[in-house]
């Protein structure tokens, strides 16, 4: 999924629209008959999980949504921490 913000809102507005975005992304692919068959073939069989790659603005715009989205199960991990 892409997620064209605008970059004329404060970080924060656009953090909080991608959280709910990406949630409801979520939910549709964990409700689809695809992602049951996907699962049973994945070795470890655990639900779908949201991966974010960001750059720059975009990277804040994760980085709001993850610490400021209100959604309790995102986890933060960095690869330069």
């Amino acid at each position: 999924m892409t997620f064209p913000y605008d970059w004329r809102l404060p970080v924060s507005i656009n953090g909080q629209r991608l959280a709910q975005e990406a949630r409801a992304h979520l939910q549709r692919w964990l409700a689809h008959p695809g992602h049951a068959a996907a699962r049973q073939q994945a070795v470890d069989q655990v639900p779908a999980r949201l991966v974010f790659i960001a750059h720059s603005m975009g990277g804040l715009v994760t980085y709001a949504a993850l610490a400021l989205g209100g959604d309790n199960d995102a986890a933060i991990a960095s690869d330069h921490e």
